[in-house]
């Protein structure tokens, strides 16, 4: 969910905030992830299988 903390997975000691989740519409599911990282956006999209709660 948008403003949740998650970590990611391949690297324990990151933890960002989730900013915006794009849709898979047809399939009614989340297909990625957009991140902030310390208040500033990443420009990398995170797939679901990459992230775990924080």
């Amino acid at each position: 969910m948008v403003g949740d903390s998650v970590e990611i997975v391949s690297s324990t000691d990151k933890i960002g905030t989730i900013l915006n989740i794009g849709w898979h519409h047809k399939n009614n599911e989340p297909i990625y992830y957009y991140l902030s990282f310390n208040g500033k956006k990443s420009s990398r999209r995170y797939s679901e299988d990459e992230l775990s709660p924080a």
